[in-house]
């Protein structure tokens, strides 16, 4: 806790005290102000709290002065701890001057008005005093001891103490006996006090504790969703790098490949020239479309027109059909049930598989396998082409096998590429545990 820093709820405490206070005066002062035969149940309450003279008579100036002027005094108490501004300019001092003021007031003002209603008349009156003080500053000493470390309980109690015993020898009219038994009913008081105190301040002292601890597991975990959203931040970029290499990248591909063949064929064969023309005019708007959704959502629009096993099907006859290959096509009947971000990774490492060995493999067969069984998920792609001269991943400006792999870690899977029996190339992803 920093310095002059007041624990959480203690003031409006206090405020919640001393309004008690304000209202046990008010309900002693009614009883003085009332007429002696009206005065039956003033004077029962008067009489519990030791506040009443033996003789009849009608109400003491000097005890209704204390009243009125303790009242007061509870009233401008009050008032301090509800100005705001005040805890601001004492800072430290704030609190410990209320403490002291309320405490002072107690005992002084319960030895005048005990003075003033001849109170101590024997042994009696001195153990009712003891214990009803006793109640009146036990508030005070657990608010003290809420606020500060036990050294400071141990100067509260002794000083609430010797001031108390120094008013009560001015007023004991028993003699030595008096004074001897109010004395150990004051050392049983202090006793129990600082057993109290300690006991208040060891339970805070472990909730400051707890309290820190919380705090510093609070700022670690500030600065571990920064590191992770610096993290998050990194995987999107990559993410974002993988989409548009899938998007942008492959139609633009396709494109400069149809292109290309209409300018050798634009002189020779203007009409074949032409429909690649018009074709790759088709597939820049394809991609186009393509790239706006991808940066919308990042979800391939054919997964969410026909599910997974659709989108598969379709990507799969149209590589096909543009490398003129057979086709062997498996696929589940139903919905496998996949999360979509499971669907998205599975199709997007497809499409990249098929078009690895599109463009560079020319195959005369594809294969493509999508199964699920009790051990998890399984896409099996193979061509029987020529093969990768290299790993994709060491290519000058393509990424396909590493975003491939990356795929697969996002989604939990793992990947396997490796040359295919009789020539070719065969990607295999198996997620062992289904979404």
């Amino acid at each position: 806790m920093k310095h002059g820093e007041i624990e959480p709820g203690l003031v409006a405490t206090f405020r919640g005290f001393v309004g008690l206070q304000l209202i046990l005066l008010l309900f002693l002062l009614y009883g003085e102000l009332l007429p002696n035969r009206l005065r039956i149940g003033g004077l029962g309450l008067r009489t519990r709290l030791g506040l009443t003279r033996v003789e009849a008579g009608g109400p003491q100036v000097s005890t209704l002065v204390l009243l009125s002027l303790g009242l007061l005094f509870l009233a401008l108490l009050l008032a301090y701890l509800s100005a705001p501004p005040l805890r601001r300019w004492l800072t430290w001092g704030y609190l410990p001057l209320a403490l002291a003021a309320n405490v002072g007031l107690l005992i002084v003002g319960y030895h005048l008005l005990a003075s003033a209603s001849t109170l101590i008349a024997g042994t009696s009156g001195l153990v009712l005093r003891s214990w009803q003080l006793f109640l009146l500053l036990f508030v005070p000493l657990i608010l003290t001891a809420w606020q500060y470390p036990f050294w400071v309980v141990v100067v509260f109690c002794a000083g609430i103490a010797c001031l108390d015993l120094a008013l009560t020898l001015s007023l004991v009219r028993n003699g030595i006996s008096g004074a001897a038994l109010y004395l150990l009913l004051l050392f049983f008081r202090t006793t129990a006090f600082l057993l109290v105190g300690y006991l208040v301040t060891r339970v805070l002292n472990i909730q400051r504790g707890l309290r820190q601890e919380l705090a510093e597991a609070n700022a670690r975990l500030v600065r571990y969703t920064s590191d992770l959203e610096e993290l998050a931040t990194s995987r999107e970029r990559n993410r974002l790098a993988r989409e548009l290499h899938d998007t942008l990248a492959h139609a633009l591909s396709g494109l400069a490949v149809q292109l290309e063949a209409a300018v050798t064929q634009w002189d020779s064969h203007p009409g074949e020239a032409r429909r690649r023309v018009v074709a790759s005019l088709t597939a820049a708007r394809g991609g186009l479309t393509e790239a706006r959704r991808a940066i919308k959502n990042l979800r391939a629009s054919v997964l969410e027109e026909r599910g997974l096993p659709g989108a598969l099907q379709a990507l799969a006859e149209a590589m096909a059909g543009r490398a003129g290959t057979s086709l062997d096509l498996v696929l589940p009947p139903a919905d496998l049930a996949l999360s979509p971000v499971v669907e998205q990774g599975l199709y997007r490492i497809a499409e990249e598989a098929l078009s690895n060995a599109v463009q560079h493999a020319r195959p005369s067969r594809l294969l493509v396998h999508l199964t699920r069984s009790q051990s998890g998920v399984q896409l099996l792609i193979e061509d029987d082409g020529r093969g990768s001269p290299r790993p994709a991943s060491q290519q000058d400006g393509h990424f396909g096998l590493q975003g491939m792999r990356e795929r697969a870690d996002l989604i939990g899977g793992r990947l396997e590429v490796e040359p295919a029996p009789g020539g070719g190339t065969r990607v295999r992803l198996r997620l062992e545990e289904g979404p």
